[in-house]
């Protein structure tokens, strides 16, 4: 598990280009956070304001709610979605994926937030992108670009998916994290 304390924080080099120019993608993590603070990144592949993809907590903010999750993917514009419902509280292990789908119409298919195996109805500011913005930063856990973002508590099991997870997959991914894991009826996993 990733915690605050560590002197140095992982940066996935070799997979950055995974998140940049494509039409989807699916972000999963293992979260337990030790604080509720504002713009506090899991995972970030961070340019500018108006070029990224960042899932992050957020505790207070008038874009989105208290003690929420938000997922950004910006290509040229400010765009994210945000939980709204006071979702967090601190010592508590949250599963997310969020799971983004350019080649959708609209906001809510485009873009979407699973908590524990379940989505969650998200408020929106901006327009989603069709496409995420290609740039040379690097795949980031646990921090964007300043210690301000650093992420208090612990993060595991982070995975990044080049295709978006249909709700069935995000429910076995989180399955896998439980005590036991719940496999096809039929076939091979």
């Amino acid at each position: 598990s990733l915690t605050a304390f560590l002197p140095i924080l992982p940066i996935i080099s070799d997979m950055n280009n995974i998140l940049d120019g494509t039409a989807y993608f699916s972000l999963s993590a293992w979260v337990k956070p030790a604080a509720l603070a504002n713009w506090k990144s899991i995972l970030t592949k961070y340019s500018s304001a108006t070029n990224n993809i960042s899932l992050q907590l957020n505790a207070s903010d008038d874009q989105c709610g208290n003690d929420d999750f938000n997922i950004a993917v910006m290509n040229g514009g400010s765009a994210q979605g945000c939980t709204n419902s006071n979702l967090v509280s601190t010592g508590n292990w949250y599963h997310l994926v969020a799971v983004y789908d350019g080649t959708q119409g609209n906001n809510e298919n485009r873009l979407k937030l699973y908590v524990n195996g379940i989505q969650r109805s998200l408020t929106f500011t901006g327009t989603i992108p069709a496409t995420t913005g290609s740039n040379a930063a690097t795949v980031k856990i646990g921090f964007e670009n300043d210690v301000s973002t650093y992420w208090n508590g612990q993060i595991d099991d982070v995975k990044i998916f080049n295709y978006p997870l249909t709700a069935t997959q995000v429910r076995n991914e989180y399955n896998q994290g439980s005590a036991i894991r719940f496999g096809p009826i039929t076939g091979t996993p």
